[in-house]
């Protein structure tokens, strides 16, 4: 009985786990893990007679697989989001999407937190809503949200510089280049002229598209985060709309 009760069991616990595998991470290798462990542990006090064991096993496999349907449904809306017309607004400023673990215990463990940090000020900012008091200073922002924005903001400058370099040098040629290279992370977004523009018929001493080109040499030329290159990075328009970053 116990071992016909355990594969019952088993197998309930592999259909919740393989039937949204397309959004598997590899935190959810540690609740497999966990699963069996339970799995083993309600064998043995069923096979005892020791029910309290059971029970105790049962309800932590229970436990894991909630919140392995949780971490699933954490990383599908992820993913559906970023595949729509409003991605994770942090999307470029961040190595990879945390998962639902490291999202529980950013602050417990003072790691930067910037889905907190997005949901708080960034969006409501975006969309023109009341942003959180805890975004109006550098330092505040730090001491909540655990991120260094100032090095967050020099760090994606220098990306954004050299993407700018590898359109400059022909290396990135047409829309389609750029547009994988985004896909692969390998380029953050930077001013570029709109689609359809040839950019040999501009004059250079024109004012045509002068917002996206003055920005784009400023890359290449400078160092320094001016205005012009501020509007065309959404962590730097945030700030300067809550009163964070200032130019003067």
């Amino acid at each position: 009985m116990a071992a016909i009760l355990s594969i019952i069991i088993g197998c309930c616990g592999l259909f919740f786990f393989i039937k949204d595998y397309g959004y598997f991470e590899s935190g959810q290798v540690f609740l497999v893990l966990l699963f069996c462990l339970f799995l083993g542990l309600f064998f043995y006090g069923t096979h005892k007679v020791r029910f309290g064991i059971s029970l105790f096993a049962l309800l932590m496999m229970l436990t894991v697989l909630v919140f392995s349907q949780v971490k699933y449904n954490w990383r599908k809306e992820y993913i559906e989001t970023s595949r729509s017309a409003k991605p994770f607004a942090m999307e470029f400023y961040i190595d990879k999407y945390p998962p639902l673990e490291n999202y529980l215990l950013a602050p417990l463990l003072k790691k930067p937190d910037w889905i907190r940090f997005s949901r708080d000020c960034v969006e409501p900012v975006l969309e023109e809503r009341t942003y959180s008091p805890d975004c109006t200073t550098m330092k505040r922002i730090q001491d909540v949200y655990f991120i260094d924005v100032r090095e967050a903001l020099r760090e994606y400058r220098n990306k954004m510089t050299k993407t700018a370099l590898r359109v400059e040098s022909g290396n990135i040629n047409s829309k389609k280049r750029y547009f994988d290279c985004l896909s692969m992370r390998q380029c953050v977004p930077v001013p570029l002229l709109p689609p359809g523009v040839n950019p040999n018929t501009i004059d250079p001493e024109s004012s045509q598209h002068i917002v996206e080109r003055r920005a784009f040499w400023q890359l290449i030329d400078s160092n320094e985060i001016t205005t012009e290159i501020c509007d065309f990075m959404t962590l730097c328009k945030v700030l300067r709309k809550t009163g964070a970053l200032s130019f003067q």
